[in-house]
C-alpha cells in the first residue's frame, strides 16, 4: 500500500525531529566533554610527556603522529574564548581537538563521531545524560 503525501510527510517531519534531537544531544554531549577534559588531558591519557604536566598551558611538543622530531613539531592549545582545546603540528599541518586526538590515538580517523565521545566519556569517567541512543536513531532513520 502507498503512503499518501500528507503520510510521508508526516514520516519525514517525525525522521527529522529525530534527527535534531539526536544531534542536539550529542552536542550537549561534547560541550560537557570540553568543558572537563582538555587535549592536555588527551596527550596524558596516551603517555605524551608534557614539560608542564601540571599545568595546561599552551606548550611545544613532539607530534605524537608522526615520530620524533628533534625539536618540537606542535603546538598544545588550552581552550580559550575563541576556540577548543586542541593540538596544531606543523607538520602534519593538522590541529585535532579532544575528538581528533581521540580517533588519531585508536588509529581511525574514520570512527564515528557517537563512538569517539562515548570512548571519552568512559576514559574519564563522564556520564552521558540519557538521550536517544545511535541504534534508536539509525532505526528509525532506516524505517
Amino acid at each position: 500500500m502507498a503512503k499518501t503525501a500528507n503520510e510521508a510527510y508526516a514520516q519525514s517531519l517525525r525522521e527529522a525531529e529525530k534527527n535534531e534531537a539526536y544531534s542536539n544531544w550529542l552536542r550537549a554531549r561534547l560541550a560537557t566533554l570540553r568543558e572537563s577534559v582538555t587535549a592536555h588531558d588527551v596527550l596524558r591519557h596516551f603517555g605524551v610527556t608534557l614539560r608542564q604536566s601540571s599545568s595546561d598551558g599552551e606548550e611545544q611538543i613532539s607530534c605524537p603522529f608522526h615520530g620524533t622530531d628533534r625539536r618540537p613539531s606542535a603546538r598544545v592549545f588550552p581552550a580559550d574564548g575563541t576556540g577548543a582545546s586542541g593540538v596544531y603540528c606543523w607538520t602534519c599541518q593538522k590541529r585535532w581537538d579532544i575528538v581528533g586526538l581521540w580517533k588519531m590515538f585508536h588509529g581511525d580517523e574514520e570512527m564515528k563521531f557517537a563512538v569517539a565521545l562515548q570512548g571519552l566519556e568512559k576514559a574519564f569517567g563522564i556520564t552521558p545524560t540519557d538521550g536517544p541512543s545511535y541504534k534508536d536513531y539509525v532505526e528509525s532513520v532506516q524505517q
